[in-house]
């Protein structure tokens, strides 16, 4: 199994470690059962059956498990291909003593609790936000780490296709039918980790707002992807924590390692500022280079048209409001697409993590450039889908999570923290709630569904399976999401009031004890 791969070559003697100790603890061969659980469980579901290892829960330790068991079986898989490269590197000699970068068996339960512990510590740090929770970070890992598997599982069904399919897809390299994502298990884990810490310490209100109030962290990071950034620091140096050190020595074991990583997640997180019209701009620019040309692009180009979108104009998502925001024109080309490439070296040991062969003519470097644009402009997009992905989902899931975020934005607008532009006014969520989905649906979820159908790496049957996924939400929500908002809206208000009664009657309660204590103390004085 996963777990297994790990530590099971050469029976542990490449390691000159004993097979019977190097293997796991129960402990760990449990966590490895959910891993499996939650990624054998369906797209459309996650999140709503029922079963021990499956079920969505607020129990932080559940949760804990279970992002946990998914990040450890993708770390497992990393493992296994380094172990799996060095073994034939040095010719399988068990002579040799274990390569840099394969962790030795007996430090590997060590490294999986150290993996569990900095999972508590970031699921600590996300504040009690009705949207913005530790709750939506394990549904957006759970699903980061489907569509992976989605993608492994269009890999393992692909076949060679014939001549008029290669034809047709011309613009890019055959080799992989994922663009050798499936086959890169460091780029797998750095998107699920990327979900997991995406929001954390979230404050439950947009960047936009941050600014207005002159947070902080608006100031540290120059009004620029506030919370991303901040997530990204959180993360980042929570990490390098000395007491995540087997971890760090397991994952990134070079200094290439940590570099690559480091990119590849920031790039990762930093998409997820859907709000910001230059982030929405730079995406979008580099996935139509890596797409620029054949049937793709052309597809590409109809939808686009269809959403009156054009090379000016970009959809963004403040908070619930979704909004066409048109571009300088000088601004729109003018990102330096060349930054968007990871290196060739990179992509060329994909399957190795960061081991390579030196040889390559020409063709075969200009073939590995766009298949890494590609297979970045890919994870970009599956990262974008997991963050929104009860809107790919389910109806149910919708619902479940749009409540979330309507409850979010209200206790901002309560709390005064919902101003528009600089007018000073509030911004009342509930105004326009139920045709901004419909609007959202329009500019963003549907483009982003034909994206990830569009660039072929799902497969043809789960590719479309999202676009209809996305319409038949939509369409539900058309016609049933009026009253849902109206009963949703007066729900919430009923809610706030019952809550705001009891908050004022524990602190009249409150105030009246500390009064008694007080009188009694002077009358014990004199």
């Amino acid at each position: 199994d996963g777990l297994s791969m790990a530590w099971d070559s050469n029976n542990g003697a490449a390691n000159n470690i004993d097979a019977d100790a190097a293997k796991p603890t129960t402990t760990m061969l449990k966590l490895n059962d959910m891993g499996i659980a939650l990624t054998s469980q369906p797209w459309e579901t996650i999140g709503l059956l029922a079963g021990p290892d499956i079920e969505a829960t607020s129990d932080m330790d559940t949760m804990i498990d279970q992002v946990t068991a998914v990040l450890e079986n993708r770390l497992a898989e990393i493992l296994a291909a380094r172990h799996r490269h060095s073994a034939g590197r040095v010719g399988n000699d068990p002579a040799v003593s274990g390569p840099s970068g394969v962790v030795p068996p007996e430090n590997y339960a060590r490294c999986c609790a150290e993996l569990r512990e900095y999972v508590n510590r970031i699921g600590s740090n996300y504040r009690d936000c009705r949207y913005h929770r530790f709750e939506h970070a394990v549904h957006v890992t759970l699903s980061a780490n489907k569509l992976l598997d989605c993608l492994e599982e269009s890999e393992r069904n692909y076949e060679t296709p014939g001549k008029s399919d290669q034809d047709l897809n011309s613009h890019r390299s055959r080799r992989s039918i994922t663009f050798g994502i499936a086959n890169d298990p460091f780029a797998k884990f750095c998107l699920v980790y990327s979900a997991l810490i995406h929001d954390v310490d979230h404050q439950g209100v947009p960047n936009a707002q941050l600014s207005r109030e002159k947070d902080k962290l608006a100031v540290l990071y120059n009004d620029t992807s506030v919370a991303e950034q901040h997530s990204l620091k959180v993360a980042f140096s929570t990490l390098m924590l000395p007491e995540f050190a087997e971890l760090r020595r397991a994952l990134l074991p070079t200094s290439n390692d940590q570099f690559t990583f480091r990119m590849r997640v920031v790039d990762l997180v930093m998409c997820t500022d859907i709000a910001s019209p230059e982030r929405m701009q730079q995406c979008r620019a580099k996935w139509s280079e890596a797409f620029k040309e054949g049937g793709a692009n052309s597809k590409q180009r109809k939808y686009s048209k269809s959403s009156k979108l054009d090379d000016t104009t970009v959809s963004t998502v403040t908070a619930s409001l979704p909004q066409l925001v048109r571009l300088r024109r000088s601004s729109v080309c003018a990102l330096p697409l060349t930054k968007f490439r990871v290196s060739v070296q990179e992509r060329r040991c994909s399957g190795q993590n960061g081991r390579c062969d030196a040889s390559s003519d020409n063709d075969s470097r200009a073939d590995d450039e766009h298949e890494s644009l590609c297979a970045a402009a890919i994870l970009e997009t599956m990262m974008n889908a997991a963050d929104v992905a009860h809107t790919l989902q389910s109806y149910e899931n919708f619902l479940r999570w749009n409540r979330c975020l309507y409850e979010e934005l209200h206790e901002a607008y309560i709390s005064g923290r919902t101003e528009t532009g600089g007018s000073g006014v509030k911004d009342d969520p509930s105004n326009g709630w139920y045709k901004n989905q419909l609007f959202f649906y329009d500019i963003y979820i549907l483009p982003l569904a034909r994206k990830l159908r569009n660039c072929g790496a799902f497969g043809e049957k789960m590719g479309r399976q999202f676009v209809l996924n996305a319409k038949m939400v939509r369409k539900r929500w058309e016609k049933e999401g009026h009253s849902f908002t109206e009963a949703m809206i007066e729900s919430v208000a009923k809610d706030t009031a019952m809550s705001r009664r009891i908050s004022n009657e524990n602190l009249s309660t409150s105030t009246k004890n500390s009064t008694s204590k007080s009188t009694n103390g002077v009358i014990q004085s004199r």
